[in-house]
């Protein structure tokens, strides 16, 4: 019984050291807010790169839909911390 649970307990450390190691990140897909525009968000962990693995991975998922449409990608405008009107001229 001993051996069972020993091992139900390295399988737990091993995920929660995966978990921990492999830092957060997330991005949404591509979201259209116009005419042939699209709108990428993402954010990653200092572990997965910080600002710029967002970037990277937000640049990412846009070329992909711009590959998907057989268009280009024709600009970036990035902001930090989400408080500034995408709209705002």
């Amino acid at each position: 019984m001993g051996g069972k649970r020993g091992y139900l307990g390295v399988k737990l450390v091993l995920v929660v050291l995966t978990v921990i190691l492999g830092g957060c990140a997330w991005q949404s897909g591509a979201q259209k807010i116009g005419e042939d525009k699209y709108q990428v968000s993402a954010n990653a962990s200092p572990m997965r790169g910080g600002e710029t693995g967002a970037r990277s991975m937000a640049l990412s998922a846009a070329n992909k839909q711009c590959d998907s449409a057989d268009k280009t990608h024709q600009g970036q405008r990035s902001r930090r911390g989400g408080t500034e009107d995408p709209y705002a001229s």
